[in-house]
């Protein structure tokens, strides 16, 4: 079994890009083969993603805002498809493992500082491989920094990088 934690940038190319992406943890979860993840503050920077691309930026039209908000609604209703991950004191105990290597690691090519929920992210990435040892925990993510940072320590959940 695999077990995922879905970061919203990660969630959302995989919305805009079904059937086209080389890994479709959806269909992983469906043939019960994968468990799906996602801290709880990215469940409404989701549901703001899909109101950006409809009210401000008008990539989706109207019907299809309204598709993607209510498949999102009940996947993550009573657990059906997404388990959402609720921050907790060992999430934020763990936070101190990974603010020296955010500050110290040079940022590389078009990389910008880690955010609290990245940080956090990662953190629920070391609790989440503690709690599913020895079975396989990885971040999903298309944020570059959140990537390489939670490739550096083998404490970590290694993040995958979602195309």
């Amino acid at each position: 079994m695999k077990y995922y934690l879905i970061d919203t940038s990660a969630f959302i190319y995989a919305i805009e890009n079904l059937d086209q992406t080389k890994m479709d943890f959806f269909v992983e979860r469906a043939d019960g083969t994968a468990f799906l993840y996602m801290p709880q503050f990215c469940v409404p920077e989701v549901f703001n993603t899909y109101a950006r691309l409809f009210y401000r930026e008008n990539k989706i039209v109207g019907s299809l805002y309204t598709k993607w908000r209510n498949e999102f609604i009940k996947a993550i209703h009573n657990r059906r498809i997404i388990y959402c991950y609720d921050l907790h004191r060992y999430h934020n105990l763990n936070t101190h493992k990974i603010y020296k290597l955010e500050h110290k690691v040079p940022y590389a090519n078009k990389e910008g500082a880690l955010s609290a929920f990245d940080i956090l992210i990662i953190a629920m990435g070391v609790e989440l491989k503690k709690i599913h040892s020895p079975n396989e925990v990885l971040i999903l993510t298309r944020d570059a920094r959140l990537c390489r940072i939670s490739n550096i320590n083998r404490e970590f959940a290694p993040a995958i990088w979602f195309k």
